[in-house]
Formats: structure tokens, sequence, C-alpha cells
């Protein structure tokens, strides 16, 4: 990657896009344990009022920094309803299942699930393209199932109290978000990355508002360490977090972007255990290795395809779903 001659740099890549890095591993990493906080029994919020309500405000901050930089906020004709599928894909579907399955499920644990949308993307991305997986994209998937299984323990899957069952249907939210970020890197809108994403959020806090309205009967009422977890999200995740992808991504070679993808998960791992006592056994790490490991392999199988002429955006955690 160039830098000018002033700038300072660290293994010949620039110190300020490394701090951006830095940023987004710590603070995507914890916004997992963010919102388990929030949503966890007795903290007062529903997952439907802290998203809804989280997102509603940081679409309109995303939206006037975007106008405040002079960049086009309104959307075409044509694109409303890609930024309306955008929204339900990866937010309302994605990272709304993430929020409710967190309500009992362990942040960690839920992060790792999360960890496994570029393995799904590949394979998204593989029938879009009419590609025939090759046989490392395969290894990687089948490791990342096997993780998966891990992760999900079926011995359990049923069992009363179990929290498997939502662990299972974190990774449906997890399949709709990685189409999602597939769909929107070959449908792109005309907009910048803060513009789309202030209107995604936006579009999405009035369906997690038609959820609240259909689903919950009373009003949240937050705990302190609720709205201090439901402010981090906002402020951290949603705004300082996403100013730092969106530079990073610049100024940094790809490869080195998309490390955030085996970090972030690991970060929230030690997280969800140093502050909540998340239980960590040998099926969890064994499965976060398997997972990550398919990442790894999916990415290198990638890398190894012929160049098709179409944009695309890194398969990581663009959207903010934390």
């Amino acid at each position: 990657m160039p830098t000018s001659s002033s700038q300072r740099t660290l293994f010949n890549l620039p110190i300020s896009g490394l701090v951006h890095l830095l940023i987004v591993y710590v603070v995507w990493g914890s916004t997992f344990l963010a919102i388990r906080i929030a949503v966890r029994e007795g903290a007062g919020w529903d997952p439907y009022s802290m998203a809804g309500s989280r997102l509603l405000i940081a679409g309109v901050l995303l939206l006037l920094f975007a106008k405040l930089r002079g960049q086009r906020i309104l959307p075409e004709r044509n694109e409303w309803w890609r930024l309306t599928l955008y929204g339900l894909f990866i937010w309302v579907i994605g990272h709304g299942i993430v929020v409710w399955a967190e309500e009992v499920v362990p942040s960690g644990q839920a992060a790792l699930i999360v960890g496994s949308v570029p393995i799904w993307g590949a394979i998204f991305e593989a029938f879009a393209d009419k590609r025939r997986p090759s046989a490392g994209m395969i290894l990687g998937l089948a490791l990342g199932f096997v993780g998966l299984i891990l992760l999900l323990d079926p011995i359990t899957l049923f069992r009363e109290q179990s929290v498997s069952p939502r662990l299972a249907v974190v990774v449906i939210g997890t399949l709709s978000w990685s189409g999602g970020v597939v769909y929107q890197a070959r449908k792109r809108v005309g907009l910048s990355s803060m513009a789309s994403s202030g209107w995604q959020q936006l579009l999405a806090s009035v369906g997690f508002a038609v959820l609240f309205v259909t689903l919950e009967n009373k009003m949240p009422t937050p705990t302190v360490d609720a709205w201090l977890a439901w402010a981090y999200l906002l402020v951290f995740g949603s705004l300082i977090a996403f100013t730092s992808y969106v530079i990073m991504v610049k100024v940094l070679p790809t490869s080195i972007v998309l490390t955030h993808t085996y970090v972030n998960p690991a970060v929230a791992v030690f997280l969800g255990w140093f502050f909540l006592s998340e239980e960590i056994n040998p099926r969890v790490l064994f499965g976060a290795v398997l997972i990550l490991t398919g990442v790894g392999i999916v990415f290198a199988a990638k890398r190894r395809w012929k160049a098709r002429p179409i944009t695309r955006v890194p398969l990581g955690r663009d959207q903010l779903p934390g």
C-alpha cells in the first residue's frame, strides 16, 4: 500500500491505519458483550426497542455527518428498494436475531457463529457466479460446519433451558446477514458508505418498531448498566468503529482489513469470559478454532479465483453487525 514520505509507517503500513484497525478489533469485538448486557434477563431492554432505538439515532447521525461532508444523502427512486432489502436482511433479520438470541445466549458463542459470515458469503458468491466451489472452499465450509455443530451442542439442543435452540437460530441470522452483504456488493447504490449505512439503519429501525408493537406488551425499563451498554453500542459500535472501518479500508490492504473477521470473535469470547464469566470449555474452543480456520481457508481459496468485472466489498463486518 503506497504511503506518502511524511507518513509514519510500521511494517510498511501506515500507523494511522493500524490504529483504526485496532479500534475495529476491540470495539466490534466488544459489541457482542454490550448487546448481552443490554438485553439479558433483568436488564430492562427488550431486543426490539434496544436495537431499533439505537439504529434510529445512529442512522440520523450518519446521514447528518454525510450531509456535512457534502455527500449526496437522498436516494434515487430505484435505490430505495435496494436500501430496504439491505436493511431487512442485514439488520432486521441478521442483526435482530443476534440481539434476540443474546437474551440467553453467551455473547462469545454468538460472536463465533457470526464469525462464519465470510464462509457463507463465499458460498453465495460461488452460486451467484455459477462457479463450482474449489476443494479449498469445500474444506473451509466443512470445517466451519463442524465448528458450528460443536458450538450448537446437538446433544442438548432440545433440552429444557438449553441455549442451543437460540444458537441454532443465530445460524439463520448469519445466513441472512451473509446473503444481504453479497447482494449489497453486487447491487450497489450510488450513495457513500456513510449515507448508505445511515439509510439502512433508519429503515431497519422501522422494522424493529413493527416487531416491538407486534411482539412486546410493555415499555422498556432499562437499568443503568443496560443504558450504558446501549450508549456504547450507539457511540462506539455504530459511529466511532464505523468511521475507523471506512478509513482503514482506504489506507490498508484488503488482506489486513479482513483480519478483523478473525479477531472480533476472539475478542468477544475473551470479554464474555472476563466480564460475565461465560464458560470456555474444550468444545467451545475447538469449535472456535474450526470456524476461524474455515474462514481463513475460504479467504485463501477466494484469492485464487479469477477476478470478475464486479465491484465487491470485503465480506466482513462492513455493515456494523454488532
